[in-house]
């Protein structure tokens, strides 16, 4: 593109449509520059020049750029999300120390006298069930490893449990990289123990549209919000 400000003219379009996008979005925009030189108004935008001499570099610098931006997004969303949390703890109304001391004895007494049972809500998994009692009301867990060691569908597992079998409330705040569908296929391929990639290219074998069908059902009348 040569003509002069027509470059402009679609990034403002590019813009214009962005703005009715999900706030988070990543857009690729394609310029072929011919015979001029980056113009100003692109100075603030992360751009590569993918048809210079060395395709393979450039390509590395147009990864590196949106990992960048992608890094940037989730900070973005990771301080919004934490400024939100403090706000409404600190809206939290003094306690003395004699209802916190009672309310404490209280619980504490009912899990003596009942030591088998779990007083949170269970996740599931017996072992882990024993270490923590179940998920504790006001309790923040965090779930880290690598990535692709599981955590995702190890909280998967722990919400649907949650929600079919004790009836709770579950929120997923899902990530850039699934959808809404791919978590219902992750749920659905739990819930039946059909193979996630057949769930995804529908090889269903006859026998396994009733199990398939009845697993719908069940997590279509859920509490659980994507």
């Amino acid at each position: 593109m040569n003509k002069e400000g027509f470059i402009q003219k679609e990034l403002r379009y590019a813009r214009e449509i962005s703005l009715e996008k999900p706030e988070g979005s990543i857009y690729l925009i394609p310029l072929r520059l011919d015979d001029c030189d980056v113009p100003r108004g692109l100075r603030f935008i992360q751009w590569v020049n993918y048809f210079g001499e060395d395709r393979e570099e450039n390509y590395e610098n147009l990864l590196e750029s949106l990992k960048i931006r992608y890094t940037q997004i989730l900070s973005n969303q990771e301080n919004r999300t934490l400024v939100k949390v403090e706000n409404q703890y600190s809206k939290k109304d003094l306690q003395p120390l004699m209802n916190v001391v009672s309310d404490y004895y209280n619980r504490l007494g009912a899990i003596a006298e009942h030591p088998e049972k779990i007083f949170g809500v269970p996740t599931g998994f017996v072992d882990l069930d024993s270490i923590i009692g179940g998920l504790q009301p006001s309790t923040f867990s965090v779930v880290a490893s690598f990535p692709g060691h599981g955590k995702t569908s190890l909280l998967l597992s722990i919400a649907r449990n949650a929600a079919l079998v004790h009836k709770k409330y579950i929120a997923f705040f899902l990530t850039f990289g699934m959808t809404n569908e791919q978590a219902l296929q992750r749920l659905l391929a739990q819930q039946t123990g059909i193979d996630s990639q057949r769930l995804r290219t529908g090889q269903i074998e006859e026998r396994e549209w009733p199990l398939l069908t009845n697993a719908i059902e069940a997590l279509s009348e859920s509490q659980i919000f994507l």
